[in-house]
Order: structure tokens, then C-alpha cells, then sequence
């Protein structure tokens, strides 16, 4: 099918270069106001001072506010299914896992990094679970694929998402909504903007989002894939000299729910009982499935963030932005023996404080000669307490516990980029930033038998990594609606440390160099914007979770530096407004993202006597969740309907079969799939109003986002996405 899918949609972007397509992202709201019909030329903060897309040499997806409240993207699973270029998943736990170009990371504990850096207004955490529910009021999304090693540092290996609310305007305005629809979905979202006087404005928002389950759980009366959030936030802007401007936001957060929870299957053992059966069992895909101890999250975030500009003159102005932000998450998931269908659960109990400081002094981006460099200052201070607890003599006691009273991370770094314009239609830049990341954990396991402690062990384990990264780009513009560049990008992910109770064993970074080259040509009178990208990833130092760790003695689950990939890939995209057709938009993604080098071990899963770890050639496999063909298409269209308008908006996307685990096995498998949304919006002239019925995965396709053989409980684990919606949503605006 991806064959024939894939040679159809190349056919029709060529011959969308004829009758055009839409754009994805129309004129963000806190930018000046830009022809709507020209989609290359809205305003973004991607090279941290504002440009036109068509005029940014990045390979980008933007998205507006109006875009993101018409598709009802409000956390990263509904961004992904509006961006093909992002690769998502859950997790055994409320963290997902977002990949850009077959990069990504499948740690979610208090020692991992993301690969993805994922932030709201340049502030970036760690953690993505407080993330996926607190996405409302936004101006715009921006989604920077490949490396962003200069100028925005550590875990930007793959990409940034950076999330970017709407600002405080002098305008008095506001608008509420309210969703409706199936599974008891009640959503709200809302913002009101008062300018209380010429140099003061605030604005508070707020967005709620819940929805009975997904699946049903006969055992557990709260099913699974239940979801409920709230979350608040307010903002004040302020400007009390001509050279002195600031903002400052706080905003809470709250997410309950059972979270997205896995089935679970018992293994199928092999006939020699050494191992389990590799293809996928019976009764995956199901739509209910039981657990033995139910799921539940509580997750409190609180955030305070700031952002300062002082405008010594017109060309020289110096920003400081920074963040706190202090998390209280607590988790439960069913940890049951599916072999002796013992009852058994895990749970955690985390409180990760994050903090960052980037302070940054910038020239003009006008002018022939401007440079920008800054000081960036990150830590994160953690503090764990998780374990399992198992059903004996008809009650839970404990069985592994995990102390983990500091779990400190530091960031520093310094960066400068330089962009010189030796004549009207050529730009030079160059930039270099040098990154120290430290990370050390103080802590104690504890392990039971039958409730009462038999052993202890040290979590206690540090690391030091440190990197250059560099860019060096050019970027030709022959005409106003052109341009062609060509760069290279490094990038650099924080090698880690495993702990085995005796001694920590470290892994090294992981590092990336990308050379790059694009085309953004506008045309139809700046009515259509083509891009196409193309790339060339070396990428060493994967870090793989292996099971056992050959190298700690086969004592710990461990991560290595297993292997090296080379990654390429062909990115093209058109969106254009053409009266009568409409707004059309088309996107084709190829990616090549295997294994070059990746000499591993394998432990068996068989349930007889001690687990044999053998050596494997993993060079050839495709890198987890890299997709080789994405692809997406929409068509939306206004009639006339009286002194209003009634716009219908069909939206695709396409994946083509990826792997969620470094061994390609069949049963960790998603074939490829559509996923087709469906709208239709009615607004008057005035805009004060509007009334969307919509569905989303029309044909209710069933699709994995996590899976993963978990020994501990012999079972296949499987998480699914969203089945399909349908609803309402009335909007006022003011």
C-alpha cells in the first residue's frame, strides 16, 4: 500500500505546482498582520527574531492559533495527527515519545533525556507529561526539524516544538468555547484580554478537557484512556519606557484520568520454552481489554515564567528569558503476572523542579552585519519514590521500592551566531555553542519477600558530558519569492549513567551532523508556497536499552551506545489558496532511517531457567518510529450562506508501517494507516460567533502507539490511539 500511496501523492504535488494547495498556518495573532492569502509570509520566532517563513532557512511546520483551535489540537497526540512530520507515542507511563526525522529518545525515567526538545514560550523541561494537557490559547506552534544545536542547545538532537501562547494585547477582546461530543466529551477554552491602561495589559485564559474511556475495562469502573485536566494561566504585559518592555505568565495545571493505558497479553512461549513467540498474539486490536489493578494519574504543575526585553537602541537589545516550574506526579498502572495472574502494581510518586535562564544580547537581524550570543543556565532537581506492590495473603505489600531523594541535572551553556549579508541576495551565517550537562542521583533500593525487606542496593550513580555544536549555512535569494539554502547543523543528546547497586556504569552522547539543502519558492502572486528539503544525518552513539547490560555484567537493565545510523530524507510541501478550489494542502515525506552499525545482544524471554543473552547484528533495522513514507493532504472551502460563511475542512494523513523497538520484531509492529478528520464551520460576517461539527478519524481506525515484551510480567504490552470522535464546539468571540 505505502508504494502506491507514495507514488499517487508525489503525483499530486506535482500537480498541485499547477493548481496550488493551502496553506497550513495563516497570520499569528500576536504578529503584525499579514495577507492571509500568503503563506509564506507569516511571522516566526524560529532563529530567535522574527521572520517570514519563505525567508527562514529552516525546515518548518507552523501552525496558527486559529488552525489549532479549529483542529482541536490541544496536546502532542493531536499535534502529531495534524503535523505527519512528528512521530508520537505513549509510554508505559504518562510521558510520550516524540521523534522528528527517525530521532527520538524511549527513555521516560528521571535519568533520561528527550531527543525532541519540547518547550511553551523558549521554556524547555524534561518532563512532557505535564505538557500533554495544558496546550490552550495559543498564538502559534512551530515545529523546527533537524538539529538546533546553536541556538537552542541541549536535547534539540532531533527538532524543537516550541509552543507559543498568545500575548497580552491592547486590545479589550476575548472569546469562550465550549465542546461537546461522544465518550462524555465536555471541553472548554477561553481567553479574555484587558489593557487596564497605555503600558499595562493582562489577559487570563484557561482550557478544559475530559472525556469518559476509550476502552472499556470490565474489571475497572473508570475503563481505560480516561482523561481530565484543567488548567489556568495568566499573563501580564507591560512596557513602562520606550526601551524597556516585559511579560510574566503563571499558570496551573491539573491532570487526573486513568492516563493512556496498554493492554496486556499473556507471552506465547516458543515450543522449546527458550524464548516467546515473535508475530503478534491473539487478540491485539481489541476494543476492551482488563486489568487486575486499575490505572490512575495526579499530576499538579505549577509554572511561573518570564520574559524581558531592554532596547538599548535600536539595534542592540538585550532579552532575558526564564522559568520555574515545580511538578507533583503521581502514577499507577497494573504490573500483574499474566502467567500466575497475580495482581500487581507499580507506582510513582515524583517531584521534578525545573528552572532556566537564558540571557541573550542581539543586533539587528535587518541590518548587512547582526549577531546574537547568550548564557543558558538549567537544572532540574528531582526527588523519586516508586516501586511495586504485589497481592499476598489478599493484600498489597511491598516488593521493589526505589528511594530517590536527589535526582539533580545541570545544563550550562554559551552561544553566539553571526549572519552577514555581503549583497542583497546572499546571507552568510555561522554560529557555535558549548554545552556542559552534569547529572547524579542519590538513592537506595530496597527488595521484598513476601512484604518484609531482604536487600538493599545503591541507585547512587553521576555523569559529565560536554560538547561543541556548531552551524554554518548560506542561503541564496534570487528573487523576492525565492530562496535557496544549504547549511550543516550538530547536534548532541547527554550521555547518562546506569546503576547496577554496586557502581554506576556511563554511556556516552549521542551526537548528530546534518548538511541540509532547501527551496522555498512563493508563487500565484504569493498566493502558494512550495518547500522542499532535502538531508543527509550522521548519527553515533544511538543509545539502546538492551535488557541485561552485557558490559554492567549482566546485572541491571542497562542503556549503551550500541550503534551508529545514517539518516536521509526528501521533504516536500505546497499550500496555496486558489479561488474557486479553495485552500489545498499537500505533504510528502521519504525518510531512510536504518541502522549502519548496531552490534547488540538479545535476552530471551523464555519462562525455564536462567535468561541466555546472546550477541546481535542489529545493522540494517529501521530506528523505532521512523516511518519511511508520512504523508497528508486537506481541502477546505467557505460558501456563502446568507451574511455568513459555512467552511468545510477534510483533512489526511498517512504512516507507513514503523517499529516501536530496535529489534524490528513483527509483534512491535504499527502497519502503515489513514487517519481522515472531518469539519464543517459555520461564522457570520461579523465573527462573533461560530458553530463546528466535526469527526475525527472518520473510519475509526485502530492503530498502536506503544508497544513493548515486558518479561517482569510476561506479557505484550499494547497502547492504541484515539478511536473516533464526533462533537460540537460553539465559540463566541468579543
Amino acid at each position: 500500500m505505502s508504494k502506491t500511496f507514495g507514488a499517487v501523492s508525489v503525483a499530486a504535488i506535482a500537480s498541485g505546482l499547477l493548481i496550488a494547495g493551502s496553506a497550513q498556518a495563516q497570520t499569528a495573532p500576536d504578529q503584525p498582520a499579514n495577507d492571509v492569502a500568503a503563506p509564506g509570509d507569516i511571522v516566526v520566532t524560529a532563529q530567535k527574531s522574527n521572520s517570514r517563513v519563505a525567508k527562514t532557512p529552516i525546515a518548518m511546520n507552523v501552525l496558527t492559533g486559529d488552525e489549532v483551535r479549529a483542529t482541536g489540537v490541544h496536546d502532542l497526540g493531536t499535534l502529531s495527527r495534524v503535523t505527519p512530520s512528528i512521530s508520537f507515542a505513549t509510554s508505559a507511563q504518562p510521558a510520550v515519545f516524540i521523534g522528528i526525522r527517525g530521532i527520538l529518545s524511549q527513555s521516560n525515567s528521571e535519568i533520561g533525556d528527550p531527543a525532541v526538545a519540547i518547550g511553551v514560550d523558549n521554556f524547555f523541561a524534561n518532563r512532557t507529561y505535564t505538557l500533554n494537557q495544558s496546550l490552550y490559547d495559543l498564538a502559534r506552534i512551530e515545529v523546527l526539524r533537524g538539529p538546533q544545536g546553536t541556538l537552542y542547545g541541549r536535547n534539540a538532537i532531533g527538532g524543537v516544538i516550541n509552543f507559543i501562547t498568545q500575548k497580552p494585547t491592547k486590545e479589550l477582546e476575548g472569546f469562550a468555547s465550549i465542546t461537546g461530543g461522544n465518550y462524555g466529551t465536555l471541553n472548554t477554552e477561553g481567553a479574555f484580554n484587558v489593557p487596564l491602561s497605555d503600558t499595562v495589559q493582562v489577559r487570563a485564559s484557561w482550557g478544559t478537557f475530559q472525556h469518559n474511556a476509550y476502552y472499556k475495562n470490565p474489571l475497572q469502573p473508570e475503563g481505560n484512556n480516561k482523561a481530565n485536566s484543567a488548567s489556568g494561566r495568566l499573563a501580564v504585559a507591560f512596557q513602562p519606557s520606550e526601551r524597556f518592555d516585559g511579560t510574566l505568565m503563571f499558570q496551573y495545571t491539573h491532570s487526573g484520568g486513568t492516563s493512556a493505558t496498554f493492554q496486556e497479553i499473556p507471552f506465547v512461549d516458543n515450543a522449546t520454552r527458550t524464548d516467546i513467540v515473535h508475530q503478534k498474539p491473539a487478540g491485539v486490536y481489541a476494543d476492551e481489554w482488563s486489568s487486575l489493578v486499575p490505572f490512575f494519574q495526579d499530576i499538579d504543575d505549577i509554572r511561573f515564567h518570564w520574559d524581558f526585553n531592554y532596547h538599548f537602541s535600536d539595534a542592540l537589545t538585550l532579552n532575558y528569558n526564564g522559568g520555574y516550574d515545580t511538578v507533583d506526579y503521581k502514577y499507577q498502572q497494573s504490573n500483574s503476572n499474566l502467567t500466575t495472574m497475580t495482581a500487581a502494581k507499580f507506582i510513582q510518586h515524583e517531584k521534578p523542579k525545573t528552572m532556566s535562564h537564558e540571557l541573550r544580547l542581539s543586533s539587528d537581524a535587518a541590518q548587512p552585519l547582526s549577531a546574537q550570543a547568550g548564557l543558558y543556565y538549567f537544572k532540574e532537581a528531582s526527588e523519586l519514590d516508586s516501586g511495586t506492590k504485589t497481592l499476598f495473603n489478599n493484600q498489597f505489600v511491598q516488593l521493589t521500592r526505589f528511594v530517590d531523594p536527589k535526582v539533580d541535572t545541570i545544563s550550562k551553556a554559551v552561544f553566539a551566531q553571526v549572519t552577514y549579508r555581503p549583497v542583497e541576495t546572499l546571507t552568510l551565517s555561522g554560529g557555535l555553542r558549548q554545552t556542559w550537562d552534569s547529572r547524579v542521583r542519590v538513592g537506595v533500593g530496597y527488595g521484598y519477600t513476601n512484604g518484609v525487606q531482604t536487600s538493599t542496593s545503591s541507585q547512587n550513580g553521576d555523569v559529565k558530558s560536554k560538547k561543541l555544536t556548531y552551524h554554518a549555512g548560506v542561503d541564496w535569494n534570487p528573487t523576492s519569492d525565492t530562496m535557496l539554502y544549504a547549511k550543516v547543523d550538530s547536534g548532541y543528546k547527554a550521555g547518562g549513567f546506569n546503576t547496577s547497586g554496586l557502581r554506576s556504569f556511563s554511556y556516552d552522547p549521542e551526537t548528530s551532523t546534518v548538511i541540509e539543502g532547501g527551496l522555498k519558492q512563493q508563487f500565484l502572486g504569493r498566493r502558494a508556497l512550495f518547500s522542499v528539503s532535502g538531508f543527509h544525518n550522521d548519527y553515533k552513539g544511538y543509545q539502546a536499552s538492551l535488557g541485561l547490560c552485557s558490559v554492567c555484567n549482566n546485572t541491571i537493565a542497562g542503556i549503551v551506545n550500541a550503534g551508529s545510523a545514517k539518516i536521509w530524507g526528501v521533504e516536500t510541501s505546497l499550500d496555496a489558496k486558489i479561488a474557486p478550489i479553495g485552500t489545498l494542502n499537500l505533504a510528502v515525506n521519504y525518510l531512510s532511517a536504518k541502522f549502519d552499525d548496531f552490534q547488540a545482544t538479545y535476552t530471551n524471554q523464555g519462562p525455564n531457567g536462567p535468561r541466555a543473552t546472546v550477541p546481535v547484528d542489529l545493522s540494517g533495522n529501521r530506528l523505532p518510529q521512523a516511518s519511511k513514507w508520512t504523508m497528508a493532504g486537506g481541502l477546505q472551502r467557505t460558501f456563502a450562506i446568507g451574511d455568513g460563511g459555512l467552511t468545510a475542512d477534510v483533512r489526511g494523513t498517512y504512516r507507513s508501517k514503523q517499529y516501536f523497538s530496535i529489534y524490528n520484531f513483527p509483534e512491535n509492529t504499527q502497519n502503515g494507516y489513514v487517519l481522515v478528520d472531518g469539519y464543517l464551520e459555520y461564522k457570520p460576517a461579523n465573527a462573533r460567533y461560530s458553530v463546528q461539527v466535526f469527526v475525527r478519524n472518520l473510519t475509526n481506525k485502530q492503530y498502536i502507539t506503544f508497544t513493548t515484551n515486558n518479561q517482569t510480567i510476561r506479557g505484550y504490552l499494547y497502547g492504541y490511539g484515539d478511536p473516533r470522535t464526533v462533537g460540537v464546539k460553539l465559540t463566541g468571540n468579543f
